[in-house]
């Protein structure tokens, strides 16, 4: 029986990682609010938290 390779990431490729996976949820929160007229600025408000929140947890 073979072997099951194990992979592990380290702290730079989880934050790629982590980043990529922002970058998509960036994308779909802005076309949710193009297309329903929710007021872009507050939609950048809330994101611009979540990623302060976010990068201070890294550091």
């Amino acid at each position: 029986m073979g072997k099951i390779k194990e992979t592990t990431m380290d702290a730079g490729e989880e934050v790629a990682h982590a980043v990529g996976e922002l970058h998509a949820t960036v994308q779909d929160a802005a076309k949710a609010a193009t297309e329903t007229g929710v007021d872009q600025e507050e939609v950048k408000g809330w994101l611009t938290t979540i990623f302060k929140a976010i990068f201070a947890a890294f550091k």
